[in-house]
């Protein structure tokens, strides 16, 4: 070993990061079972249920059967604008078409742990020309930063991780621009970043532009202004033209991100972070849940360890420790300042994982552990052991008072996390004595270094993954559900080629009709038509900024949305007693309406109530042009309260637990309500709720809507969506279970109905006279023929609703009409039969693309033009 470690060459170290960080989380992923033909999926969380159906629906664009900007499996027929620009163009992506579909699992695995290690190759690259660092230690460090707690903890959001290996380099030019004035190369790091991911662009864009900052003061000091507009104006050019080399794609995102911004922001005041549990993420495997209150900020023990040592070193220029001091203070104080987190966030207020740059402040910290590690024989032994003393004392102070304040966390504060930490300082410390006692030498010491680090990691990712909030799936369980579900697919496709919607309930993936491709109501996260969730969400659907699900449906909008299938992917699987294959059970509806159909004025004058019955009873009679009541009020319904007591204040209800009374358990229902049984009528609830940042899952609904089997839905109390009422005793039933942490069920109101298919016939047989026929979809549009009369002279449609579509009415322009909340688009037409058709555009992409044209031509220019120059330099020099 010593042998071939003395051959390698400084220039080589970046390869040995690369290889070292790659093995490493390997061995992580193989122990937790998340490799192929292991125990599970690696798949999980945003990877599992919006990164793959992306990938599906980018390799049917890459074919030629699908347009780059416009989905049909989207919102039921929208923009993709905002996912090209938050998933496409990474280079890693190639390796999903390379290896094919089959080996999707696989792929996300090798991607992963290849931009990790892409991270470890940028950040040696950094330390070894910025740092100065020659010695193979610095290898030890590039592996930290590659694996540091920000990685570990999103490696299911696979496009954040190209911000991770691109900040190194973006630093490096940035450091490159103040010394020697060459900004061409951060303007070309930029475009890579703002084509990776828009949104990671900003906030690294930002954080960078702090280092930079710092930096130029560091450098320059109280120099003449004149050198700092030169800086400044030299790196604002990079930015810019960096903007407009990838404004082809961020300017239509742009454009759809603000007219559908997020009504589902969290609280700031939730986060609760503070810088005691900040510190407390500094160790391993303090992972926290998706409402967790503190930033990923670990990032390697011997960091821990350095980082006090490189304060207190004087060999170390005061300037620099005083610009890292700062740098870090201002990230800290992002972290915990309303409007600076904000402002790094693009001025919006974070949901879910809330601190997006903490891997930069991972970043400086790491770099201070480098710079320091060159001085470690000369740290005086008194000074790490204060230094461990100190940080055991906080450790135990901070995991206290956050499990005291925190008691249902996921955060590992435990005796056993405890124990961990400090075995494996321990085991540094040992290491290092070692070595400052020279019974190893330097050689030998990096090589034991680089076991015990690697253990480390494994140990930090697998801690982590352990407690993560999302479960991974079973890799059988994945493979069954997504064969069979595809089976059943094509089934529907070779029996019926013509226009319609599936109704894929209870999905084992929120975005199945992109994966599967089919017209469904699937939503993603980053490209979500909020005039159509609204509009949806009155009419009962469990909606949220994750997902528009099918939650919620009705006879009535499965009807009014043009739904002809319903398939339970996960009850249903039957056996063919002749193949011996399972397969997806669907059914077909007998009343099904297309895609578009003709109404009357009436349909301008809906609005929405509170009630989502009242809604789908006012918008089927708007379309009808007649009064429908589908569904009508139930008048005797009884609350049965096991231990528990109902109480009213201020417009709100409440259901509160008894406390007096025995102990519940958690899956014991507390409250039920029940209603006397109609002849063929099927029952519905809805609870309406007041408006909350999360969903609070520590309440459930349990009903048996299969038979005479008692269910719990799938989603908690809120958000709020219609269920479907089975029977029970014969009545119709629905318990209320309390988890162990909630005594309080708050909601404004409880709609019990029953339903009238006898009134949605009514409503179909006037419907359905006047249906737009031989619909065919195009790449960007659709379109088909109908007939219109002096009644009925408005087309409406369930596409959804945007500024990008424009309507032709047999080959001319015409104004499209924005229907039912501004969701869905109409037209009005003439008296007789027409031609229309629906195409599609995305807002701003004309403008992109001249602008994009226009930065690149500059680019080359002033690349050639470099270029032209430095030969005649180095002409005239010979």
């Amino acid at each position: 070993m010593r042998h071939y470690l003395e051959k390698i060459k400084p220039q080589d170290y970046k390869w040995i990061a690369f290889v070292l960080t790659v093995m490493t989380y390997l061995l992580a992923f193989s122990y937790q079972g998340l490799l192929s033909n292991g125990l599970y999926i690696i798949a999980r969380s945003d990877l599992q249920q919006q990164f793959i159906p992306f990938i599906r629906m980018l390799g049917e664009v890459l074919k030629g059967g699908k347009s780059f900007w416009f989905s049909w499996n989207m919102n039921m027929g929208g923009s993709t604008a905002l996912l090209n620009a938050y998933y496409t163009l990474s280079p890693f992506n190639i390796l999903f078409f390379l290896l094919g579909e089959k080996y999707v699992m696989q792929a996300c695995a090798i991607v992963i742990v290849l931009k990790a290690g892409t991270a470890a190759l940028t950040f040696q690259i950094f330390a070894h020309r910025v740092l100065g660092e020659k010695g193979i230690r610095s290898v030890l460090f590039s592996m930290m930063y590659a694996l540091c707690g920000f990685q570990v903890s999103y490696y299911m959001i696979l496009s954040w991780m190209d911000a991770l290996y691109l900040f190194p380099v973006i630093i490096l030019l940035i450091v490159r621009l103040v010394r020697e004035g060459k900004w061409l190369g951060l303007a070309a790091a930029y475009a890579c970043l703002f084509f990776t991911s828009f949104y990671m662009g900003y906030i690294a864009g930002m954080s960078s532009f702090f280092i930079f900052i710092a930096y130029t003061f560091y450098r320059y000091g109280r120099t003449k202004p004149g050198v700092y507009v030169k800086a400044y104006g030299r790196f604002a050019c990079s930015v810019l033209l960096a903007a407009g080399m990838t404004c082809i794609l961020w300017y239509p995102a742009l454009l759809e991100l603000l007219h559908n911004l997020s009504d589902y922001a969290d609280s700031f005041a939730a986060t609760r972070c503070n810088p005691l549990f900040m510190y407390n993420n500094l160790f391993m495997g303090q992972l926290q849940t998706l409402q967790g209150v503190s930033p990923f900020l670990y990032c390697g023990l011997p960091v821990m360890l350095l980082l006090p040592c490189y304060f207190l070193n004087r060999r170390i220029n005061k300037g620099e420790k005083v610009c890292i001091a700062l740098l870090i203070l201002w990230f800290v104080l992002c972290m915990l300042v309303l409007p600076l987190n904000r402002m790094m966030h693009a001025f919006d207020d974070p949901n879910m994982f809330r601190y997006r740059y903490a891997y930069c402040l991972s970043f400086l910290l790491t770099a201070a552990g480098c710079r320091q590690s060159r001085y470690i024989k000369t740290v005086p032994g008194k000074q790490i052991g204060i230094t461990v003393a100190a940080y055991a004392g906080i450790y135990a102070v901070s995991a206290y008072v956050y499990g005291r304040i925190y008691v249902n966390d996921y955060n590992s504060n435990t005796a056993a996390g405890f124990i961990v930490n400090f075995f494996f300082i321990l085991c540094w410390i040992l290491a290092l004595r070692q070595y400052r006692k020279r019974r190893v030498d330097y050689l030998t010491f990096f090589t034991l270094a680089a076991f015990l680090l690697a253990a480390e990691l494994i140990a930090n990712t697998v801690m982590c993954m352990k407690r993560m909030e999302h479960e991974p799936m079973r890799e059988d369980v994945y493979t069954f559900w997504y064969e069979q579900t595809k089976n059943a697919v094509e089934n529907i496709r070779k029996g019926d080629d013509s226009w319609y919607r599936i109704d894929a309930y209870r999905t084992l993936n929120k975005n199945t009709g992109v994966l599967f491709d089919f017209q469904s109501l699937t939503n993603f996260t980053s490209a979500a038509n909020r005039t159509l969730m609204h509009t949806m969400k009155d009419l009962g659907f469990y909606v949220d900024d994750v997902i528009l699900c099918h939650a919620g449906g009705t006879p009535v909008t499965k009807l009014l949305l043009g739904i002809k299938y319903e398939m339970d992917l996960e009850r249903e699987l039957l056996t063919d007693s002749q193949s011996g294959e399972k397969n997806v059970s669907y059914e077909a509806k007998e009343e099904f309406l297309s895609l578009g159909y003709m109404t009357g004025e009436e349909i301008l004058e809906y609005q929405p109530e509170t009630s989502p019955f009242v809604n789908q009873n006012n918008l089927l009679s708007a379309l009808a042009g007649e009064t429908v009541k589908c569904f009508e009020t139930a008048d005797t319904v009884s609350l049965n309260m096991e231990n528990g007591a109902f109480r009213q204040e201020e417009g709100m209800n409440y259901l509160e637990r008894d406390s007096s009374t025995k102990e519940v358990k958690e899956e014991e229902p507390v409250f039920h309500f029940s209603l006397p049984v109609k002849k063929e009528r099927e029952a519905y609830v809805y609870f309406r709720q007041p408006k909350r940042k999360y969903a609070d899952i520590s309440a459930k609904l349990k009903t048996n809507d299969k038979g005479n089997e008692n269910v719990v839905v799938d989603f908690g109390l809120y958000p709020e969506r219609i269920v479907k009422l089975g029977k029970y005793e014969g009545k119709y039933s629905l318990d209320i279970i309390l988890k162990e942490d909630t005594d309080t069920v708050p909601f404004m109101d409880a709609y019990f109905v029953y339903y009238n298919k006898e009134e949605l016939l009514k409503a179909y047989e006037l419907l359905k006279e006047h249906q737009l026929e031989q619909v065919t979809l195009t790449k960007n549009g659709a379109g088909g023929w109908v007939e219109a009369d002096g009644e009925k002279n408005i087309l409406f449609t369930t596409i959804p609703y945007s500024e990008g579509f424009t309507v032709w009415v047999d080959g001319k322009k015409e104004a499209i009409i924005p229907l039912v909340g501004n969701a869905f688009a109409g037209v009005r037409l003439e008296p007789g039969i027409h031609r229309v058709e629906f195409i599609y555009e995305p807002p701003g992409l004309r403008e992109g693309m001249a602008v994009t044209a226009a930065a690149l031509t500059l680019y080359l220019y002033i690349a050639a033009k470099n270029k032209r120059t430095q030969r005649k330099s180095s002409g005239k020099k010979m």
